[in-house]
């Protein structure tokens, strides 16, 4: 049984070339990420308990309707049940065929009940008493902690009214209700949890994963945080069996467990057909770690004669200076360096493969009818403006145009890492998914982005697709929008409100085709077309260093690991 999952297996595999109009919907399965912390108050809610009853004599609720809930207090059981309903709100959108945010589309949440036991057989389940934030741990008194060789088992979980409700808001998307097809533990929040001292040991008797000092088959070396972030987030550990955490060195408490929610539907949408890249174009100035301007490739500060290189090889650039015209040329080559697996049909990540590059020219203009396309010359990060001084803003009623794109050179290089069949396709569309500004207090400004048959409100504005968008200083998931296709003209107009912004950069989604042949020669571990004894030094290493080779995956249970080494001697030993 497959017991650890390396990621989502997003789309069934849809390799065409061109566009065409699919006869049956997409299936997709996904993954959403539910962080239950131990907090009072604001935070995510405690998963252990539902009140708890300090040493002053204040109670701690926990309210369990904004989370799972238990009834832990200090000392009294060895044993809780955990159980409430988890919700995932939909942030996901056709243009990427929902292969972006929590890969739900946007416009559809999910509710289910969850339920599972945490127990201890080193004592009784604890919680700091008095100090309830320190989270839980097996013992007798108060402010318990883990000590080397104690451990907590989490049960199998049951999950139960699984119901998807809501239509997606993006225009021509069809949507067909699936289930939840798993829960996985993917991170653990802890605030005494020292990666260089510590060690802890999560196992589900096949897989396990180390903590700090701790080694395990899956991960080594992991992380528990005081927060809930990406880089501390390990291959979720399905909960369809019982899971124990062991403290190996030093002491610590658990604060808070995070679920990742693996689910599936049924759409169509209108790229369905097609594979989807994001790719970030911002105004900074800087040395080209972050993206770079894709309005101009140099700017002089007015005030101190400093010349700004925006170097144009890291993105799109343009010519604007203040006040210098009414239009500009944006203009470069767009890259997409492919970063999806064979183990996902490819339909992770950016959906290209990993091995294969993307490179594209493209080119339109950004113009204003309402005077000179400008920037704060003196501060070019706060972005583009409309005016004949600097430091001006996008006022009300005042209009950036973007022309139709012109899409050219493209090409496809390299060839995926795991030895499938590659043959190149093209570059089919070009769309604005996101805005980027420093400027734009959703409160008080609005702004409509609008092709002549469908709009986006931000901020205060309405539109037909979405309504009160944000734009904020980041690309953010939860700001991305509808694509809007560069190939053909839009307008972005300064709506109601009393405020004034600039834009600072925005996001392309870059539509592809290609055509993929993930046939692969089991066993064939160094990828020379026969399976011999050559393989085996390949098909160890592999095995070492947790590294994925689809002709190694013998058991095609989307990892390479110690499951795969019996079915490869099998093959082996056949030839």
């Amino acid at each position: 049984m497959r017991r650890i999952y390396f990621g989502a297996v997003l789309m069934a595999s849809v390799f065409a070339f061109g566009s065409h109009q699919l006869d049956a919907q997409t299936q997709k399965q996904a993954q959403a990420v539910n962080s239950l912390s131990h907090n009072i108050g604001g935070g995510p809610v405690s998963p252990f308990f539902t009140q708890a009853t300090g040493s002053d004599g204040t109670v701690y609720d926990f309210a369990p309707a904004a989370g799972l809930a238990g009834n832990i207090v200090s000392g009294a059981s060895d044993t809780t049940t955990v159980s409430g309903t988890l919700t995932i709100a939909g942030n996901s959108n056709a243009f990427t065929n929902f292969n972006d945010g929590n890969r739900l589309p946007k416009g559809i949440t999910l509710t289910y009940d969850l339920s599972f036991t945490i127990s201890t057989s080193d004592g009784l389940l604890v919680t700091a008493n008095g100090n309830t934030g320190n989270g839980i741990a097996p013992g007798a008194l108060p402010n318990g902690v883990f000590d080397p060789g104690e451990s907590i088992e989490f049960s199998a979980a049951t999950i139960s009214n699984v119901s998807f409700s809501g239509t997606p808001t993006d225009a021509g998307v069809t949507f067909t209700p699936g289930t939840v097809t798993g829960v996985g533990l993917s991170q653990f929040r802890a605030g005494n949890f020292a990666e260089a001292s510590n060690g802890a040991i999560l196992d589900n008797g096949t897989d396990t994963i180390g903590f700090g000092t701790s080694t395990g088959t899956v991960v080594s070396g992991g992380i528990m945080n005081n927060s809930f972030t990406a880089a501390a987030r390990f291959p979720a550990m399905l909960m369809d069996v019982p899971i124990t955490l062991t403290a190996e060195t030093g002491t610590f408490n658990v604060k808070g467990l995070e679920f990742t929610t693996f689910l599936n539907y049924e759409f169509t949408a209108p790229n369905s057909d097609s594979k989807v890249a994001l790719t970030n174009y911002s105004h900074n100035i800087g040395d080209g770690t972050m993206p770079v301007s894709p309005f101009f490739s140099e700017a002089i500060d007015a005030n101190t004669g400093s010349l700004y290189n925006f170097f144009p090889e890291f993105g799109l650039s343009g010519t604007v200076v203040a006040g210098a015209a009414n239009t500009t040329t944006v203009s470069g080559t767009a890259e997409i360096v492919g970063n999806a697996t064979a183990a996902n049909d490819f339909s992770d990540g950016n959906q290209l493969p990993e091995g294969v590059t993307l490179n594209y020219d493209l080119s339109f203009t950004i113009s204003t009818p309402d005077g000179q396309l400008t920037t704060s010359g003196g501060n070019t990060g706060n972005g583009i403006g409309i005016g004949a001084a600097q430091y001006e803003a996008i006022n009300n009623g005042e209009q950036l145009v973007f022309s139709p794109a012109t899409i050219s050179n493209v090409v496809f290089s390299g060839a995926p890492l795991d030895g499938s069949t590659f043959v190149p396709g093209d570059v089919t569309d070009v769309a604005l998914t996101n805005f980027r500004s420093n400027n734009f207090p959703e409160g008080t400004t609005g702004a409509v982005l609008s092709n002549g048959t469908g709009s986006v409100g931000f901020g205060l504005a309405t539109g037909t697709l979405a309504s009160n968008v944000a734009i904020n200083n980041n690309f953010a998931a939860t700001a991305r929008f509808p694509g809007f296709s560069l190939l053909q003209q839009s307008t972005l107009t300064a709506d109601v409100g009393t405020s004034s912004f600039n834009l600072k950069g925005f996001e392309l989604a870059t539509v592809y085709t290609y055509d993929t042949d993930s046939t692969v020669l089991l066993g064939d571990a160094d990828l020379n077309g026969v399976v011999n004894f050559l393989d085996i030094q390949p098909f160890i290493a592999l095995l070492s260093n947790n590294m994925y080779l689809a002709q190694a995956d013998i058991d095609g249970n989307g990892s390479v690991d110690f499951l795969d080494i019996q079915p490869f001697i099998v093959i082996l030993s056949t030839q």
